[in-house]
């Protein structure tokens, strides 16, 4: 295709998402389709605070992002809590210890200590 044959794309956007980019343009001192041209061809960064705020960096020092951080919250830790559940039910209903739940608890104590260590990191 040639530059005369020039094809526009069009790109579906909600009109926050749009005044949100008109923003960035602005800030950047260029018109908005400019600013959507450049970026999409990585002639420019994409903006320091994303428009999305679960993508947005949490204001620790190590600038976790809030998605991360629920990851830990909502996932890792209901993992541990799990895994916890199911031995507990097993003692109770009058299993002892063997080795294979001392291991899971092992791996328990493990998933303790790194969501522990991602939440200090993340407190600096």
């Amino acid at each position: 295709m040639n530059d005369k044959m020039r094809h526009t794309p069009s790109v579906s956007l909600q009109t926050d998402e749009k005044e949100w980019l008109k923003t960035q343009a602005d800030k950047a001192g260029i018109t908005y389709t400019n600013y959507m041209r450049k970026v999409a061809l990585c002639q420019l960064p994409q903006a320091e605070i994303p428009f999305r705020k679960e993508d947005r960096r949490l204001p620790f020092k190590n600038g976790i992002s809030q998605r991360d951080m629920e990851r830990v919250i909502d996932y890792d830790l209901a993992k541990v809590g799990n895994n916890m559940n199911q031995i507990a039910r097993k003692l109770n209903e009058g299993a002892s210890a063997d080795e294979k739940m001392i291991e899971q608890m092992d791996e328990i104590w493990k998933d303790i200590d790194q969501i522990t260590n991602t939440i200090l990191t993340a407190l600096g």
